[in-house]
């Protein structure tokens, strides 16, 4: 049944972690006009290459939000628009507050930037700092800066709203060298791993630069780096660390991937956690991230009254973040970020949150998982999980059904294979409208209806599961779940109507071809029924009610194309992306695709299933070889 409700790993020693470790005190400054670090205005001198009259240079650090200065209003898109920043004496600085504009207009937004720093070694040399792009929005931001020392400082704008450049302020920070001192004792940014020498061992005074720095100040995030590097000290205390600590995967944003590959429904955006929260449980997690790039936000979803909108989204800064659950639920990232936006893939801490059950594929044990569902589970909810698919069930069904998490997990990534295969996907092709999606495919509980297909996951009614929760049900009996996985994958560009149920089916049927199982299709009642309907003049396909009659029709042409048949049609729908005006002109490019795909003239074959032809469609697939056999009169629905 379908519903139609319609991230490269860390450089340990790199500037990516210079630049995060600045991040980490910085993103908790909720005022930088009266931060301790904040260059004051009158130790610089600012210059601009253009402006607008009235609205010079000068009104960027006034102090005053509501004024702003502008590029000229008519030289639009003459970049790069340059701000410059004069010191009076050389300055260690490590990032720019930069406020958009206040008054409710949107022109000048900085979309895109570059920063070059003047050498402070005589030499006057400008080297770039840094180069990147800044969400849409008047929202302030920080640019954070490899910390250094600098004469001067030179903002260019490279792409601003409108095709301006506009600044209500701007504001320069000195580097935090107490920060420094405390980040130095770490390798990386979720503050889980200590530096060592050469041989891999702890500074002998390790302890003492700790206590140290304890002594020197009270600020809370130095004594909470503090205490994570205590911990560390201790065998127990690096694994605990290393355990709480989650690689953030980037994915596509579902809504682009669906319209993308062309699909029906989008997949889930998800990456589990295993961890869940209770509502008003107070939780940190600590981002290691470029506080340049884009960032991943946190949801937690509460699936136990089977309501998928019970989700709430935290939005996550790089560093330390202190949060409290609105709500009780499961922990999920979401990261629709590819590499170019975000060239650093991010990487997550979680402290003081509830581990649920969580099975993954290749890397829970069965003695692993035997402990897990003997530990108290308050979220009562268990997932397991490939880098396919994510299943979120009751722990009292699992507890019920699941004979075998990894056989069921291994059956579900071969069904999976299998439809890539007839999706035509390989993500080994130089085209990447051909890559298998990046997202998941999530099966959840529900206590309405039976089975269904929406977007973001497939729901089963909680009496229902066992076909998709126990391997022998999966196998021997579960068309239910191959035909609602099947949804996920339909095209709509040959979905025309009346066929949302049927062209499933394909997907359906090819699952069965794969296990070498009994088709479904294979019965009496078929052949009987489909040698009735080529006996009635008056046949109508698109009148036909019984959906089974009418797969007849899509499967005869894999049975008289091959099985590569859909794969190529797929690709060549995939590659050749169109709008129809109407579903009449989808069911004529259907017939044309199907002609040229099997390089015959099907017109016999679509008239014979009492589909018309209109005259422009009949010209075009008459160039093809005619048809020689009568395809559709072969009834032998049983599996090749």
């Amino acid at each position: 049944m379908k519903v139609d409700f319609r991230w490269n790993s860390f450089s340990i020693l790199g500037s990516f972690l210079i630049l995060f470790f600045t991040a980490v005190w910085a993103s908790a400054q909720e005022k930088p006009e009266t931060a301790e670090f904040r260059i004051p205005n009158s130790e610089f001198t600012l210059s601009a290459n253009a402006w607008e009259p009235l609205e010079e240079i000068e009104k960027a650090a006034d102090g005053n939000p509501k004024t702003h200065w502008h590029s000229p209003w008519k030289k639009a898109g003459t970049y790069p628009y340059s701000i410059e920043m004069k010191f009076r004496e050389p300055q260690n600085v490590d990032r720019i507050w930069y406020l958009p504009r206040q008054d409710g207009g949107k022109n000048g937004f900085i979309l895109q930037y570059e920063v070059w720093g003047q050498k402070a070694d005589g030499s006057e040399n400008w080297e770039k700092l840094q180069t990147g792009k800044l969400p849409y929005g008047a929202a302030s931001r920080f640019i954070f800066l490899k910390p250094g020392t600098w004469s001067a400082l030179r903002l260019n704008i490279l792409e601003g709203f409108g095709g301006f450049g506009s600044i209500a302020e701007l504001a320069v920070f000195r580097t935090d060298e107490l920060l420094q001192k405390a980040s130095g004792l770490f390798t990386d940014g979720t503050f889980s791993a200590l530096k060592t020498d050469a041989d891999g061992n702890l500074p002998n005074d390790l302890k003492e630069k700790i206590d140290a720095l304890r002594k020197e100040t009270e600020r809370p995030d130095i004594q909470k780096m503090l205490q994570c590097a205590e911990t560390l000290l201790t065998e127990e205390g690096k694994a605990a660390a290393q355990k709480n600590v989650l690689e953030v995967l980037r994915k596509p944003c579902p809504v682009a991937e669906s319209e993308f590959l062309q699909l029906g429904f989008r997949w889930s955006r998800f990456q589990p956690t295993g961890r869940n929260v209770e509502a008003g449980q107070k939780f940190t997690v600590c981002l290691e991230a470029d506080p340049n790039e884009p960032l991943p936000t946190l949801l937690i979803q509460d699936l136990r009254t089977y309501d998928w909108n019970k989700v709430d989204t935290l939005t996550l800064q790089a560093g330390w973040n202190t949060l409290e659950a609105p709500r009780a639920g499961i922990l999920y990232i979401m990261n629709p970020h590819n590499e170019n936006a975000q060239k650093n893939a991010p990487r997550i801490r979680f402290e003081n949150v509830r581990l649920h059950p969580f099975f993954q594929l290749g890397k829970t044990s069965a003695e692993e998982w035997k402990a897990m569902m003997e530990k108290e589970n308050p979220m009562e909810m268990v997932e397991l999980a490939s880098s396919r698919v994510l299943l979120t069930f009751s722990e009292k069904n699992v507890r019920k059904h699941l004979d075998d998490p990894q056989k069921v997990l291994e059956q579900f990534d071969f069904l999976l294979d299998t439809y890539a295969r007839l999706m035509g996907f390989d993500d080994s092709d130089p085209n990447p409208v051909h890559h298998r999606p990046k997202n998941l495919l999530h099966l959840v509980e529900t206590e309405r209806g039976f089975m269904y297909a929406t977007w973001y996951r497939t729901a089963y009614h909680f009496d229902a599961v066992k076909p998709v929760l126990n391997s022998e049900e999966f196998i021997q009996n579960d068309w239910g779940p191959w035909h609602e996985l099947g949804h996920m994958h339909q095209m709509d560009a040959y979905e025309f109507e009346g066929t949302t149920e049927v062209t499933v089916n394909i997907f359906s049927l090819t699952m069965q071809t794969a296990l070498k199982q009994k088709a479904r299709t294979d019965t009496e009642w078929m052949r009987e029924e489909t040698t009735r309907y080529f006996h009635d003049p008056d046949r109508n396909y698109h009148a036909e009610g019984d959906v089974f009659m009418k797969l007849g029709m899509f499967w005869q042409l894999r049975m008289a194309f091959g099985e590569d048949f859909y794969p190529r049609l797929h690709r060549h729908y995939r590659e050749n992306p169109r709008h129809f005006a109407d579903n009449e002109a989808k069911v004529q490019h259907f017939m044309k695709t199907a002609s040229l795909i099997s390089g015959k003239n099907l017109e016999p074959f679509f008239t014979a299933w009492g589909m018309p032809m209109a005259d422009e469609t009949l010209q075009e697939i008459r160039k093809y070889a005619p048809l020689e056999e009568k395809i559709w009169l072969d009834l032998d629905f049983s599996n090749p």
